[in-house]
């Protein structure tokens, strides 16, 4: 386990270097790795071992949840867990969001005390703001709230214009710039354009936003790319016309693969209640999909009405979307329900 100042002296220095350039999918197949020695095979240290060697290797960017992931399973385990919560400040987390996981709860009280825990949370803070892209979040802010305004009407214009046109246009950004996720906006918060600084937002409607596309206000549903979620999600269309940019985005660093996943599986049950067809296939574009359920958000009902063989499938399908094994998220369901761990973060608990 590598030491609190080693870490922390680390992320210091070594922000912003050969990350940007390595396969995210290398990043996905680790972490899953870790989880399945952790979550199903109680192996405690070499899960962590991994934990660190991703964490050393991709430290420009680290998806906020695999930190928090590390952090609980290093308290339950009677480790330290300041090897990942302080780094953690670094990608948006802050001492006061401890409150929100059981575990770790207990630190808060501790670190508000700690002046030096204190002080590098504000230096992490610092950095996490100056990474914002901040006119990318305000732009996908505005579609968010556009797009509230349009479904109401569900007419042809929604269908035929607004969808096409704001594809198209978000196509245009995720060229330019990459994915609007984590990487690029940071994690959902309330206020986070007056904490920015930035003069032309000041103003931004932001809180209204949020309680329009939320499906419910808890910190976990924070770590998704719930802003361009409903947008993606109205458009039964979105991962057929999305799907190579989603795997190249993933392959970044700029989208994660549970996003992609849930995107996925609301098209395809979309279009499964209007068909007859239990192949879960549809048409878009002139084109037939026909791609089995990745299941990222009820792997506890896929026992009772799937059969082994289809779950293998699955499975090999879920692999070729860098995501872990059914029986993984089964058995971190366990941990969630026994332990009080607070894993499966995200919009509509997919994450």
């Amino acid at each position: 386990m590598k030491t609190f100042l080693f870490t922390f002296f680390f992320f210091i220095v070594y922000h912003n270097t050969i990350s940007q350039s390595l396969n995210y999918k290398v990043y996905h197949e680790k972490i899953n790795h870790a989880e399945e020695l952790y979550f199903v095979k109680n192996e405690t240290d070499s899960a962590l071992t991994i934990y660190d060697e991703v964490f050393l290797e991709f430290n420009d960017f680290i998806f906020l949840k695999d930190f928090l992931n590390a952090a609980q399973i290093s308290m339950f385990e009677g480790r330290n867990p300041e090897n990942y919560i302080i780094p953690a400040f670094r990608f948006g987390f802050k001492i006061n969001d401890l409150k929100h996981f059981p575990i770790l709860s207990k630190l808060g009280v501790e670190y508000k005390k700690n002046k030096l825990i204190i002080k590098k949370e504000e230096e992490f803070r610092k950095l996490y703001l100056d990474n914002i892209d901040v006119d990318y979040l305000a732009w996908i802010y505005t579609l968010a709230e556009e797009d509230n305004k349009a479904k109401n009407k569900r007419d042809k214009y929604f269908d035929k214009v607004f969808i096409p046109r704001n594809i198209k246009a978000l196509e245009e950004k995720i060229s330019t710039i990459g994915f609007p996720g984590e990487k690029f906006l940071g994690i959902v918060e309330d206020s986070i354009f007056k904490e920015l600084g930035n003069e032309r937002y000041k103003d931004f409607p932001e809180s209204q936003v949020l309680s329009n596309i939320m499906s419910d206000t808890s910190y976990y549903e924070k770590m998704a790319s719930i802003l361009v979620y409903p947008f993606l999600l109205h458009n039964k269309c979105s991962f057929a016309y999305f799907r190579k940019t989603f795997l190249k985005e993933i392959e970044k660093g700029n989208m994660h693969p549970r996003d992609a996943a849930h995107i996925f599986d609301d098209n395809q049950r979309y279009q499964s209640r209007r068909t007859p067809s239990k192949e879960y296939s549809y048409t878009c574009n002139n084109s037939t999909f026909k791609y089995e359920l990745y299941y990222v958000n009820d792997t506890r009902t896929i026992r009772t009405d799937r059969t082994q063989a289809e779950i293998v499938k699955r499975n090999k399908n879920r692999a070729a979307l860098y995501l872990c094994s059914i029986e993984v998220d089964e058995a971190k369901q366990e941990f969630v329900d026994k332990h009080n761990f607070r894993l499966f973060t995200g919009h509509w608990i997919t994450r």
